[in-house]
């Protein structure tokens, strides 16, 4: 047996059993708790006529910041105060945040892993026929039973607001984003959950509107793309089959499941500060059932599309399935065509050839990498037999110092070369006359850091040279070593007097040398 809610809720394009209460609803007091909103039992509602219950000041400044681009603020929306002819201006003032308690609304407060909706609040006159002034819901909170309104107020606006009769409106481009999400997150999660993959949904995460960051949810393991796109047909040909969806609400603690029994399943999704309330289930025909609190389309074909995102990689572990639906995946689709354009600009092609011109391109450039690995082997041959000639000249005395300032050969492992080609050029004598090279790197128009190799057959000496190193240029040196060999990079610029200083080092160095 079902029961319904009064006073009825504005007509609307929500089906009339769309929201199927299991208990006795004569108790329920007139303001509604969280799962008996107006926007949880009548998604398509944009407005509604209330009273204020309760006002009073906000103990925060802004709204907690959604999820998104990491360190991305938005400034809070400037208040809107509208004039006797519904004209609206902008007030420059940010004034302060009130925390608004309506007696209903059809503004969503966050829950369910959707994010919190926003709008207006217009301020009626005695008489309910004129709007006299509006205000901007920037946020809208959960405290245990209660929906929160984080309304921004002018200063010089007086807070005796309980008891007027407002008109609450809902942003509604973000609740369509943020629905559709939701809605999609559920149909994807029961095709997920049943044969042919079998795969539970972990947990799940969207940002909210207007990012186009796509939404995941965490699975066990990957999927294969064949996989991705045998999701993604089910799901689209769900939603062309306009698969009815409808809301089953239950007291707390008493949950109704198919049969009429009792229901269990879930409680553990329930946030543990809501007590003494009901309990959501969402329900797809023929598809699937689960507890919920966010707000759902009451039919599938109201998400138009959804796209689940082909995995690049695979794992047999948790991992991030990517999808995106209804006006997001539009959107999406949009960018992602600009994007595709761009880079077929970029890479002086058409769009269609794109992906062949790219596969040629990396073709290229692996061979270009191992041409230029080799010609740098070349070099580092070269420069490496230089120092040997110069180690064992009669002024070397096994001890050398290479300058390099190209960029082209920026890098450790060039660096290393030479070294390896210098010290294994003493062979055997090399524990008698103990060679040591310390190799430098410094390119000139501001490339930095400098690039310092220190590396010996003496693993006291080259370990001696490289502290001294380090306490002569006052910490700039990052870096380290063991056994003989040193790597490490120097901050700041690399100039004369750095050169000076190696230069006087390897001067000493060899005077210390007994011929």
């Amino acid at each position: 047996m079902t029961y319904t809610l009064d006073p009825p809720l504005p007509a609307s394009a929500t089906p009339k059993d769309y929201t199927r209460f299991h208990f006795d609803t004569s108790q329920v007091p007139p303001k509604r708790i969280v799962g008996l909103l107006a926007c949880q039992r009548d998604p398509l509602l944009r407005s509604l006529r209330t009273t204020v219950h309760a006002v009073r000041e906000a103990q925060i400044r802004a709204p907690p910041i959604p999820k998104g681009k990491a360190g991305i603020k938005k400034k809070p929306a400037a208040p809107v105060v509208v004039n006797g002819d519904g004209l609206g201006e902008k007030k420059e003032e940010k004034g302060k945040l009130w925390e608004v308690e309506l007696v209903d609304t059809v503004i969503f407060p966050e829950g369910g892993g959707q994010p919190f909706d926003t709008g207006l609040i217009h301020l009626l006159d005695p008489n309910g026929d004129k709007r006299i002034s509006t205000f901007v819901v920037e946020g809208c909170l959960r405290k245990q039973l209660d929906s929160v309104h984080l309304v921004r107020v002018p200063d010089g606006v007086t807070g005796d607001w309980e008891g007027k009769e407002v008109e609450v409106e809902v942003d509604w481009d973000r609740r369509m984003d943020q629905m559709s999400i939701h809605s999609s997150q559920h149909l994807l999660s029961a095709v997920l959950d049943v044969a042919p993959f079998n795969l539970n949904t972990l947990s799940w995460s969207m940002h909210a509107y207007p990012s186009l960051e796509t939404p995941y949810v965490e699975l066990s393991r990957a999927l294969t793309q064949a996989e991705a796109i045998a999701a993604e047909k089910r799901c689209m040909d769900l939603i062309a089959e306009a698969k009815k969806v409808w809301i089953d609400v239950s007291i707390q603690g008493g949950e109704i499941g198919h049969s009429g029994e009792m229901d269990e399943r879930n409680v553990g999704v329930i946030p543990k500060d809501y007590n003494g309330g009901v309990i959501r289930h969402v329900n797809i025909q023929d598809t699937d059932r689960n507890a919920c609190c966010g707000t759902q389309y009451p039919s599938l074909s109201y998400l138009g599309l959804i796209h689940v995102i082909p995995p690049t990689t695979t794992s047999t572990s948790a991992t991030k399935l990517y999808f995106t639906a209804g006006p997001r995946a539009v959107r999406y689709l949009q960018a992602a065509s600009r994007t595709l354009t761009t880079a077929a600009q970029v890479v002086g092609s058409g769009r269609a050839d794109l992906v062949e011109k790219l596969e040629r391109t990396e073709v290229q450039r692996k061979e270009a990498v191992d041409a230029t690995r080799s010609l740098k082997g070349e070099v580092a041959k070269f420069v490496g037999e230089m120092a040997v000639r110069e180690g064992k000249g009669s002024e070397g005395k096994g001890i050398v110092w290479i300058k390099r300032e190209e960029k082209s050969t920026h890098d450790f492992e060039f660096l290393g070369g030479i070294s390896t080609i210098y010290l294994q050029s003493f062979g055997p004598e090399g524990d008698k006359v103990k060679p040591l090279i310390i190799t430098t790197s410094s390119p000139p128009m501001s490339v930095t850091p400098t690039l310092l190799m220190i590396q010996s057959t003496d693993q006291d000496l080259a370990k001696e040279v490289n502290e001294r190193l380090k306490k002569a240029l006052e910490g700039r040196v990052k870096g380290g070593g063991a056994k003989g060999r040193y790597m490490s990079k120097v901050e700041g610029k690399w100039g004369k007097a750095e050169n000076i200083l190696i230069e006087e080092l390897v001067k000493e160095l060899r005077g210390k040398v007994e011929v």
